[in-house]
């Protein structure tokens, strides 16, 4: 008896490798490719700035936050970028260091200056605005103590209150 199942499973494995089963053939097709922006490179850049220099950037910010769904997530380092693009507007014309400079800022007085307290605060910006600030501060610092980056922070919270107007300028 064992034998007759032996020949019943041999003929059943018999049969099914004579048995065609169509099986579709599936194509393989490339999705296509996603178009992303190329990613910009950014840089931490830090400013020594007074505390009522901050606060506007967060008063500002939240105004920008309140005007629109669409400025949801905005934030101080968003802010800063706009107003370098609002100097990148107003200085079309400005030059190029000389290679030989490399930095052309100095950060600043830490701590207290004058009963004044002053915050360490960074922002993420791109390489291209790094360079652009240490242009803007190289063509304008004709004397090593006449202009800073405090200076140029000054210079972008005065584009972004005369640009928005509404947001009350503490300082």
């Amino acid at each position: 008896m064992a034998k007759g199942v032996k020949q019943d499973l041999s003929s059943f494995i018999k049969q099914a490798k004579e048995t065609k089963t169509n099986t579709p053939i599936q194509k393989v097709v490339p999705a296509n490719p996603v178009q992303t922006e190329p990613k910009i490179k950014s840089v931490n850049f830090p400013f020594n700035l007074e505390q009522n220099r901050i606060e506007f950037l967060r008063d500002f910010v939240l105004f920008k936050r309140k005007s629109s769904p669409e400025f949801f997530t905005f934030s101080n380092t968003d802010a800063v970028r706009e107003g370098i693009g609002y100097l990148r507007d107003k200085y079309q014309d400005l030059e190029q260091r000389p290679a030989s400079v490399k930095y052309s800022t100095r950060v600043g007085t830490n701590g207290l200056l004058n009963g004044v307290v002053k915050k360490q605060t960074t922002f993420s910006i791109s390489v291209s605005d790094r360079e652009f600030i240490y242009n803007l501060v190289f063509a304008k610092d004709g004397n090593p103590a006449e202009y800073n980056k405090a200076d140029l922070f000054d210079e972008l919270l005065k584009e972004l209150s005369e640009r928005h107007p509404e947001v009350e300028k503490a300082f």
